[in-house]
């Protein structure tokens, strides 16, 4: 069962006297199940200034929530692909739900378990477990886990039941030094795989020395690279 609430809310009819749109506005909140196979996959909950909603079928198609959207998704019990709550943040958010699909836009961010996907622009598909995120703006894609440091990239992708993720063009800021990278692959263990990676202390574009190599792993635990072959470039 949907529920939707808000200090004003127009409701529009079809010829058939079905309900065709709904217009929420002033604190509006809207609270509705994700299905799929007749089979429930969880409950969505979110908030934002207004919510439109159009209906086919007598069923939910789209969404669309703006100004200061916060929601999350609650997984049912008997979701094994997705075991955590997704808290989301967003300016604008709008729902394709035929598709399971969410598009965040401008300040886009996502929590998941101990992981914080920012970006520009994200997009979500439930259907896939899988979150995207791009370059909208100045805003560049990034990810965290654990409250540790961000790494940021032009493209990023993480997979929601393998909780791993990959960012393209990669740049990372950690205590042991400054990563840069074509390709960054997290796993579970936060431990970094990096293609084509550079290690330095030295924060300019251009750094003064750096380490490279064609493969690089940053062991978190150990807080150790691992890289083959390591060369030493000067200047």
């Amino acid at each position: 069962q949907d529920k939707m609430e808000a200090n004003h809310i127009l409701v529009k009819f079809n010829p058939n006297e079905e309900i065709d749109f709904i217009l929420l506005s002033q604190m509006a909140s809207a609270d509705f199940t994700v299905i799929r196979e007749n089979t429930i996959k969880g409950i969505n909950e979110v908030s934002g200034d207004s919510i439109s909603i159009n209906f086919v079928d007598n069923a939910i198609d789209a969404m669309k929530v703006t100004g200061g959207v916060v929601g999350q998704f609650i997984p049912d019990k008997e979701n094994k692909d997705i075991t955590n709550t997704i808290v989301y943040k967003a300016n604008n958010i709008y729902y394709n739900l035929s598709e399971e699909k969410t598009f965040l836009t401008d300040n886009a961010e996502v929590i998941y378990g101990m992981t914080t996907l920012k970006g520009g622009e994200i997009e979500a598909d439930l259907n896939l477990n899988l979150v995207e995120s791009r370059i909208k703006g100045s805003i560049l894609p990034s990810v965290a886990s654990d409250g540790g440091s961000p790494t940021y990239g032009n493209y990023m992708i993480f997979d929601l039941k393998t909780e791993r993720g990959n960012i393209t063009d990669g740049y990372n800021k950690i205590d042991m030094g400054i990563f840069r990278g074509d390709d960054f692959l997290t796993d579970t263990n936060e431990d970094v795989y990096i293609q084509n990676a550079i290690f330095t202390s030295c924060d300019l574009e251009i750094p003064h020395y750096y380490f490279g190599s064609n493969r690089m792993k940053i062991i978190h635990n150990k807080e150790q690279i691992v890289a083959r072959p390591m060369i030493l470039y000067i200047q």
